[in-house]
């Protein structure tokens, strides 16, 4: 199952790109994004992104996403 979270700016990237074909240097670029998200949301675990991204869902928190129609 491939598995995405948001990157600090509200793009989706991947987090188990072992699954995916893609050239080292676009795996690089989605592992640096979800790290600065991992660094300034001060967590360890991609879980923890992964929760707060769902949260967001449910309570229709779309406001800093790209999903907010602007």
């Amino acid at each position: 199952m491939l598995i995405t979270v948001k990157d600090g700016e509200g793009a989706s990237g991947f987090v188990n790109l072992e699954l995916l074909p893609f050239p080292e240097e676009v795996k690089d670029h989605h592992r640096e994004r979800i790290s600065r998200r991992m660094t300034m949301k001060r967590t360890s675990r991609i879980h923890r992104l992964l929760e707060k991204d769902l949260a967001r869902i449910w309570q229709n928190d779309f406001g800093a996403w790209p999903f907010d129609g602007n």
